[in-house]
């Protein structure tokens, strides 16, 4: 059995939490229920980052005990101006428990023991038995720890981590690692209310070490310094100076029932972390390489050669009774969308995908021409009218809107309008910021779709149309626009009918697609 390597991964639990709260708090991230996800949210960009580009042989998430601590017991107003925690965090602490505990992350809490005490602790244990040391925070509080072997990880906004050594602390701080304890000691700290000396601030604190060294050295000889009103200030304060310093230490000879070689590496439970951020709604991190979507929706799409193969696909869309349809086009703006293939499918494994304004790479000398496996656009009209403008036959796509208008380009009148996917998401959850098919696909399905940058490339000057895509990608990507919609309806309609919201589905918002389409035109 190969051993994994000694590298020590401690995350600050609470530290993350708090940060991954404010750099949210401006999404509004909650679920359908309301149950506020933010900092949950951004709690799971840092962990699946850390376990992706670090692999993490060892790891653990420390969390602050319960109260008394020593620092309680040695000082009362310990932490007591730090404001309660929001009631929209505290509501989360439980949901980043369970996503720690589901990533198989051992999580650490204990009674009476602040997490800077333990991450000191298994630090300098790690050290003694040869492990590297990786600490995810931006605490100053523990950049007294950082040393050779022993680093800092500061989460970023994105999930992002900045590694940071003896010289990067330096930089940030103005002093090296192990004079930490003696700046804060000296500057007091008002977030978690150690006193310090009144006056002093960073800038003061720095200076006064640079002058003596260190807080002992001054607290020995104040007369050290140069200026006689930072002497008298030292010697007034002195009791405030000492118990500070005691404050800010880090205890690391604190005792625990573990050790660094029970936090080694568990696998992660693919299954129910996939289960848990469908449950938050998470469905963006369901792209993680750790327990990704599928890729594409399996499907066998056919692309009629004549007129007489369309007609029989034709005919069996007039036995099922129902259709998905969609177009493809060279504009968003239906006015100015020119047809170049409709897709559809009656089933969720199958579709049609019909050709009508495909165009041949162009020559050096020539422009680009139409492609001999088109079929006649006027013809293909002729043939599909009966079922576009059938309202018998029933119809389902995804913004049904914009196809609507693409067919009334045609003097096409859709109709049997029965499901559209963009509205049924929109109003199972109307506070998400985007409804399109590939974001429903991912969410509902587990799959990750053909985005159409795949093919025709992102915007701006180098992006084509969607006409000069060849025919057989444009198959498959269209086909996929085709089956898509008809497996979400499985699945969105089960979910109105249980929040009764089928008959508003079915009596207003159904019957407004035409009505919106038709006044934007």
């Amino acid at each position: 059995m190969i051993e994994p390597e000694k590298h020590l991964y401690l995350i600050d639990g609470y530290a993350l939490a708090y940060r991954s709260y404010f750099a949210m708090i401006r999404s509004g991230l909650s679920t359908a229920s309301g149950q506020p996800t933010g900092a949950v949210y951004g709690f799971a960009l840092t962990l699946l980052k850390l376990l992706h580009d670090h692999r993490c042989p060892y790891i653990a998430a420390v969390f602050d005990g319960g109260k008394p601590t020593h620092r309680t017991k040695l000082y009362k107003e310990y932490k007591a101006n730090r404001a309660a925690m929001p009631d929209e965090l505290k509501s989360q602490i439980p949901l980043i428990f369970r996503l720690v505990e589901t990533l198989n992350i051992p999580l650490v809490l204990k009674d009476g023991l602040e997490a800077d005490d333990v991450i000191a602790h298994l630090t300098r244990e790690a050290r003694e038995a040869g492990y590297s040391v990786s600490i995810v925070t931006k605490d100053k509080d523990l950049m007294q720890l950082i040393r050779d072997g022993v680093r800092m990880l500061a989460p970023e906004t994105g999930g992002g981590l900045t590694s940071m050594s003896e010289k990067e602390v330096t930089a940030k701080m103005g002093v090296p690692p192990a004079k930490i304890a003696d700046l804060l000691a000296l500057m007091g700290d008002s977030s978690d209310n150690i006193p310090g000396i009144p006056g002093v601030g960073p800038k003061t604190a720095i200076k006064i070490l640079d002058e003596v060294g260190s807080l002992a050295e001054l607290l020995d000889d104040p007369t050290k310094l140069k200026s006689p009103k930072l002497v008298s200030k030292v010697v007034d304060n002195r009791d405030k100076v000492e118990l500070s310093r005691e404050l800010v230490k880090l205890h690391d000879d604190i005792e625990l029932d573990f050790g660094v070689d029970d936090l080694v590496a568990r696998p992660v439970n693919r299954t129910s972390a996939a289960d848990l951020f469908k449950e938050l709604e998470f469905h963006s991190l369901l792209k993680n390489p750790l327990f990704g979507a599928r890729d594409g929706v399996e499907i066998d799409v056919w692309v009629p050669k004549s007129i007489e193969e369309l007609e029989l696909a034709v005919k069996s869309i007039e036995r099922e009774g129902c259709v998905s349809i969609d177009t493809e086009t060279t504009s968003m703006e239906p006015r100015e969308a020119r047809l170049v293939g409709i897709s559809l499918a009656t089933r969720h494994h199958t579709a049609w995908y019909v050709p009508v304004g495909h165009r041949e790479p162009p020559s050096r000398t020539a422009d680009p021409i139409l492609s001999e496996k088109n079929l006649p656009l006027e013809k293909v009209l002729d043939i599909l009218r009966p079922v576009i403008e059938s309202p018998a036959i029933k119809k389902v796509g995804q913004n049904l809107k914009y196809d609507y208008q693409v067919f009334k380009n045609h003097d096409l009148h859709l109709s049997g309008i029965m499901f559209d996917t963009m509205v049924a998401a929109y109003l199972i959850d109307p506070g998400k910021r985007r409804y399109n098919m590939d974001f429903l696909a991912e969410k509902y399905l587990d799959v990750k779709t053909t985005p159409i940058e795949d093919l025709i490339g992102k915007k701006g000057k180098n992006q084509k149309s969607f006409a000069d895509v060849p025919i057989d990608k444009a198959a498959e990507y269209s086909g996929e626009d085709a089956v898509v919609p008809l497996k979400l309806m499985e699945i969105l309609r089960p979910i109105l009918e249980e929040r009764n919201q089928i008959e508003l589905f079915e009596k207003i918002e159904i019957p407004l697609v035409p009505v919106l389409a038709e006044m934007e035109w």
